[in-house]
């Protein structure tokens, strides 16, 4: 126990000080009307107590009541301006503690999923991955949600080999913490959290997990979603997802070099306040998706394969990461892929429970198809990805030496 500790301890310093090098020499420094951008100016204003606001209009810029990203990572970001921690090197080195964090939650997933062997190999396999180190160098909310991701899929495995009620409501405060980081995570309540709290003993106690789970999770959203109600007058989550309909239905988007991806200018001009404006762009991306339903399969096969980097994958680099990191990482990626098939094979020879595991991979599917092509949206996959690629290696270990793989897992 004390030498998993130890090990993994300094696997999480390692892994924090590559992403502070990574940070100061290699990633680019924020620029541009991103989201990266849209995460500064809530965070200063937070600060100053003028709440979530965003920046609009040209030239003259003016400060809008906002909903257009979930508020974890800007109040994340307005906390550390409090303590002094201001500026973009400032805020994107605050994502090497985070990676830190994600690199600890994906070494205790892994060692309850197969062991303290299995445990230090993907934390080890965490701490390396270009893919991984890109994302905390850039200030972009993915780097808050590795953790939270990490830790609420620990509590989702315990919760599934030792049901109780109070493990239900921690996998929905995990969901909810995780969905007010990026809004697509609240999928994981219906493909994760319920499916769970279902499981183990029936009766009365199966309705209180489940009613735990939700509960939980409908308390800690409540007050965002409160929020937007009164401000929008309509209860809602983040008012992009309009935009985002609208930019990824259209002639460049369904055709050409785009296909899959998104196009900013596709979306016409509309009126009204942020979520006016969403329901307005909305409607017009859905409008187009059924009159071009007949390419709909194209779109989508073309949306899923460039996610997981299977169809042009070097077509757009992500926003705020090194282009020369991205490569390098989807090459690694490519060696984990055959790993991670290897490892779900032993795994289920094993008899090990793997959903946990798999519903944030079909999430991310899910929500590429219904989207666009993005590394971003992979993130959520990402951290179940690495522990089945370390299982794939810790077989690969046992077989090579003749030594059976089907050890329990320590605890």
């Amino acid at each position: 126990m004390r030498s998993f500790r130890v090990r993994l301890g300094l696997i999480v310093v390692g892994a924090v000080a590559l992403r502070v090098l990574h940070t100061l020499f290699v990633a680019p420094e924020t620029g541009g009307l991103s989201d990266s951008f849209w995460y500064a100016v809530a965070a200063q204003n937070i600060s100053l107590g003028n709440g979530i606001v965003a920046a609009v209009g040209a030239p003259e810029i003016h400060l809008v009541t906002s909903a257009q990203h979930p508020p974890a990572y800007p109040i994340v970001l307005a906390g550390a301006i409090k303590l002094g921690i201001d500026g973009d090197t400032g805020w994107r080195l605050l994502g090497a503690l985070f990676g830190g964090l994600t690199v600890l939650g994906v070494g205790l997933l892994g060692r309850r999923v197969g062991g303290a062997a299995l445990g230090l190999v993907a934390a080890a396999i965490a701490a390396i991955y270009p893919l991984m180190i890109a994302v905390d160098g850039a200030l972009l909310a993915e780097t808050l949600y590795g953790p939270i991701v990490a830790f609420t899929l620990v509590v989702a495995w315990d919760l599934g080999e030792r049901p109780a009620v109070w493990r239900a409501a921690l996998v929905g405060v995990g969901i909810a913490l995780a969905t007010l980081t990026r809004s697509e995570a609240l999928l994981l309540l219906p493909l994760l959290g319920l499916p769970l709290a279902w499981r183990g003993a029936g009766g009365r106690v199966r309705w209180l997990r489940l009613g735990a789970v939700v509960a939980a999770c409908a308390v800690v959203l409540a007050p965002w979603v409160i929020r937007n109600w009164s401000v929008f007058d309509r209860p809602l989550l983040s008012t992009n997802d309009g935009a985002l309909l609208a930019w990824t239905n259209c002639d460049q988007t369904y055709h050409g070099r785009y296909l899959g991806y998104l196009v900013p200018e596709c979306a016409p001009v509309v009126t009204g306040d942020e979520a006016e404006q969403a329901s307005k762009l909305s409607d017009h991306g859905l409008d187009y998706a059924r009159d071009h339903a007949g390419r709909l399969p194209v779109v989508m096969g073309a949306r899923l394969l460039g996610t997981w980097s299977f169809y042009d994958p070097f077509r757009f680099p992500d926003p705020g990461r090194s282009e020369t990191v991205l490569r390098i990482g989807i090459f690694f990626y490519y060696a984990l892929v055959p790993l991670a098939v290897i490892g779900v094979v032993a795994l289920r020879r094993r008899g090990r429970p793997l959903w946990v595991l798999l519903a944030p991979i079909l999430v991310v599917c899910l929500v590429a198809v219904g989207t666009y092509t993005s590394l971003r949206l992979r993130y959520l996959a990402e951290i179940p990805f690495v522990v089945l690629a370390a299982a794939g290696v810790v077989a690969l270990s046992s077989f090579v030496r003749g030594r059976s793989s089907g050890v329990e897992p320590q605890r």
